[in-house]
């Protein structure tokens, strides 16, 4: 967060920040396996095989928390992991092409990697980003291939909202 803005100076512009600013350790599966609350995350992708997809980049992954997980139930996460390809459209619909930091996202729809769908972001006038209507509880989380922001919902394409409610 910058503190003080715009200094000038005779050779640019000085923006002081509230801390250091460390270069990202590990890849989205490093940080994710490193938090500890996305083992449920972590089983899906491996499951639906995209765990590779986590690897690459750069992207953007909205990643739900095992909690997020739990609110669906366990019954219907049990039927997604026995559903690989369902499993990986609901997962690609979590994952944007690029690296989008919160201060960077504007309201809008963004294209994700489940080709049907759009995810919507809108961002409040208070700094507050929801997507999908779901809260981001912790943004900007760096890696070497991207950033995690959490979010405390599974993200669920419209086009496959009625596959999962029958699930």
């Amino acid at each position: 967060r910058i503190t003080y803005p715009d200094k000038m100076a005779s050779n640019g512009i000085i923006h002081r920040i509230e801390k250091v600013l460390m270069p990202p350790v590990g890849t989205i599966v490093d940080v994710l396996t490193k938090d500890g609350s996305f083992n449920t995350l972590l089983a899906a992708a491996s499951a639906a095989g995209l765990v590779e997809a986590l690897k690459d980049g750069p992207i953007t992954l909205m990643a739900p928390t095992d909690d997020a997980f739990n609110r669906l139930g366990n019954e219907t996460v049990a039927k997604l992991l026995q559903n690989p390809t369902l499993l990986g459209d609901v997962l690609k619909y979590h994952i944007l092409h690029g690296t989008l930091y919160s201060r960077g996202m504007h309201s809008g729809s963004f294209h994700t990697l489940e080709e049907n769908d759009r995810l919507r972001i809108y961002e409040s006038f208070f700094g507050t980003v929801l997507v999908d209507g779901h809260r981001v509880t912790q943004p900007d989380i760096s890696a070497t291939n991207g950033v995690v922001h959490k979010v405390n919902y599974v993200l669920i394409p419209h086009s496959l909202s009625t596959q999962i409610k029958n699930l």
